[in-house]
């Protein structure tokens, strides 16, 4: 009982020294993290207890750092839950133009530089595909956070082109720090109280997870990436996909609930040979027509777009996105619109605005045609169109 008392103390002592320079908010839902967390100890524990042991007696590993994983985990899921429950402020925040426009050119900025430099790492392409929900300041702020870490990670690859600079990525933390100082100023007590308790136990979190999954990933060569699944992985999981926890089934079917097995891999940071001598896996180019969820409501990026006709289904939906597809490519769209249930179609990209093609004001993606739409949805998109004025588009 002592050593758990013990660990507890050292746990709270180290979360109480964290400086204000060390402390980072989660760029991945941290429910859905801490459930894979306590997945990857209970393997680590069972299943996978030779080999963690036998490492530990080499002093490649101590076992104790399960045990802070697990507290951390259980932690975390505490603070949340007291983080969601903390009453909001009703009064409204507003981002400076000038800053949201600076904050928007840096994460193209950063995108086309990881998309550019390394067009076939699965987590950089992983990376890029979750930025296609992003749309607001909140989640702005996390998509800068989450590509300087890429940067950081990858900044031996990247020195080689013209657009990397070694302080790139703390300036672009520093950007994100100042948007969410802006965001957080309005909070109440309790969900500033709240809010600190949540940044300061995902760093250490961050860091014990990274740690042990990356020597788990190294010691099972099968299903390394979903027994130990990195963290670029479970940030394609939302917030809205958290379903009841059960810290004894293996990390692999937590990620897969929402995330499935095809892209799960095909999305996984690449395996780098161990000093086992296994060798990396080499995952193939995903092509079945691309998949994405947009997100529609009064300020979206994204919006529907018609021509002369002014008929939806003869139109389209322009889609922000840093994904990139020819012309005439296949598309299917889940349109979570502001009221009622998701719509699903399908089309092909009709027209691009790709990043870097001219005015910076204006966002990056794809048109997409639409194709096949039912009448039951198309008489929701009109009636969407009829609250916001959908883009003029003349082919």
């Amino acid at each position: 009982m002592s050593g758990i008392a013990d660990r507890r103390s050292s746990l709270h002592a180290r979360l109480r020294a964290l400086s204000p320079d060390e402390i980072a908010p989660p760029h991945v839902d941290p429910q859905i993290a801490a459930r894979a967390a306590l997945a990857v100890v209970d393997f680590a524990r069972t299943e996978g207890e030779a080999r963690f042991a036998e490492l530990a007696a080499l002093d490649g590993f101590d076992l104790a750092s399960l045990d802070e994983i697990g507290a951390l985990a259980h932690a975390l899921l505490g603070v949340v839950e007291i983080f969601d429950a903390a009453p909001r402020s009703p009064k409204p925040i507003t981002v400076p133009q000038a800053l949201e426009v600076e904050s928007r050119a840096r994460r193209g900025q950063l995108a086309a530089l990881l998309s550019l430099s390394l067009p076939e790492r699965p987590s950089v392409v992983g990376a890029l595909r979750h930025l296609r929900l992003s749309y607001g300041p909140i989640d702005l702020a996390l998509d800068l956070r989450a590509l300087a870490a890429h940067v950081d990670h990858y900044a031996i690859e990247l020195r080689g082109s013209d657009e990397f600079d070694a302080e790139l990525a703390d300036a672009t933390r520093r950007l994100a720090r100042q948007l969410e100082e802006i965001l957080y100023s309005a909070d109440t007590p309790e969900l500033r109280e709240a809010r600190g308790a949540l940044h300061r136990a995902w760093t250490l979190f961050e860091r014990s997870y990274r740690e042990v999954a990356a020597i788990g990933r190294e010691l099972f060569d099968r299903d390394a990436e979903a027994l130990f699944p990195p963290l670029e992985a479970i940030a394609e999981v939302t917030r809205t996909a958290r379903r009841g926890s059960s810290s004894s089934r293996p990390a692999a079917q937590i990620v897969e609930e929402v995330l499935p097995s095809s892209r799960r891999l095909a999305h996984a940071p690449p395996r780098r040979p161990s000093s086992r001598g296994m060798p990396a896996a080499r995952p193939t180019a995903a092509t079945r027509p691309l998949s994405l969820e947009v997100m529609l409501h009064a300020t979206s990026e994204s919006n529907l777009y018609l021509g002369f006709s002014q008929d939806v289904a003869e139109g389209g939906l322009f889609v922000a996105t840093y994904e990139t597809r020819p012309i005439g490519a296949p598309v299917e769209l889940t349109i979570l619109l502001d009221q009622g249930d998701p719509v699903t179609v399908s089309g092909h990209v009709q027209w691009a605005r790709p990043h870097g093609s001219g005015d910076d004001s204006l966002p990056c993606g794809l048109g997409v045609r639409l194709a096949e739409v039912s009448p039951k949805a198309a008489s929701r998109l009109q009636s969407f169109a009829a609250r916001r004025t959908p883009i003029f588009y003349d082919d």
